[in-house]
């Protein structure tokens, strides 16, 4: 059978399970910057054609050209 729990276990519990919700809140809700800050460069090595890899960057960079340092 269960162990009944103690009432400082359920507070304890509830303490962490709070500021864990609180946590998770926090950080989907604040972003840093709204996106504004630039990405960075971004060397790729890898096994892929260079050609393919480079049509597809250019294709992803007329989309969204935060992706332009890769």
């Amino acid at each position: 059978m269960p162990e009944k729990k103690s009432p400082f276990q359920t507070i304890v519990f509830g303490v962490f399970a709070f500021f864990i919700i609180a946590a998770v809140f926090a950080f989907a809700t604040f972003s840093g910057g709204k996106g504004e800050r630039p990405i960075g460069e971004v060397l790729m090595w890898g096994s892929f054609d260079r050609n393919l890899m480079e049509t597809y960057l250019q294709t992803l960079n007329d989309i969204d050209n935060r992706v332009e340092n890769i």
